[in-house]
């Protein structure tokens, strides 16, 4: 079901989890009763938070790893201390790390928002910030005469383009449109409020 990962037993069941889910008793308790080792959750901050929230109610002391949707710093924001059992993957680094790619994004966004500092952004800001990077480079490509066939034509001959750590390298072909296979893993720390990143980018298995 999942090629790359190997050595893992899956429990034939899986939990739902609703959209505007504030309590989720019954799937952890499902799940604790399962005796299951570790959780892997598709959903957004908010549901994530509340299933780390349920899980230290009921002692249910596992890891819960996030997809992108859920890797953000607002389920330590929701989740609280409850969240210090939660991974996520996420393609976009944090405003918060220490890369040449991601000083400058600071750098550029407090020149235009004075008091960016005294806050930080969760990881959609990477997000939009990447999208132009890309879209600049597909243009510097294109040239003159510009059309959106030339654009596209452009755009798929970018090949490992380094973003200086705001993101993975970034490739596009003819038959290759998503771009950005990178992840890296994060850990949240309640403590500070920020997702810790404890793996370099790395491609899934499958990709390798």
């Amino acid at each position: 079901m999942f090629p790359g990962i190997k050595g893992i037993r899956f429990c034939s069941n899986l939990e739902v989890v609703p959209i505007s889910a504030i309590d989720v008793t019954s799937q952890v308790l499902t799940m604790k009763k399962a005796g299951i080792t570790h959780i892997l959750i598709h959903h957004v901050a908010p549901g994530a938070a509340a299933v780390l929230k349920d899980m230290k109610k009921f002692d249910l002391d596992v890891p819960l790893f996030g997809t992108s949707a859920a890797c953000t710093e607002d389920v330590i924001r929701i989740g609280g201390e409850a969240s210090k059992n939660f991974f996520g993957a996420s393609p976009y680094s944090s405003w918060y790390e220490e890369s040449r790619g991601m000083a400058k994004v600071r750098e550029i966004s407090m020149k235009y928002n004075p008091g960016a500092e005294k806050s930080y952004r969760i990881k959609s800001y990477t997000l939009g910030w990447i999208i132009p990077v890309i879209l600049h480079e597909g243009l510097k490509r294109a040239g003159k005469d510009l059309d959106g066939e030339k654009l596209v034509a452009a755009l798929e001959t970018i090949n490992n383009l380094d973003t200086k750590g705001i993101c993975g390298p970034i490739t596009y072909t003819p038959t290759m449109h998503y771009g950005l296979n990178y992840n890296k893993l994060f850990k949240a720390d309640p403590k500070s409020g920020k997702l810790i990143p404890v793996t370099e980018w790395r491609l899934p298995p499958a990709k390798k």
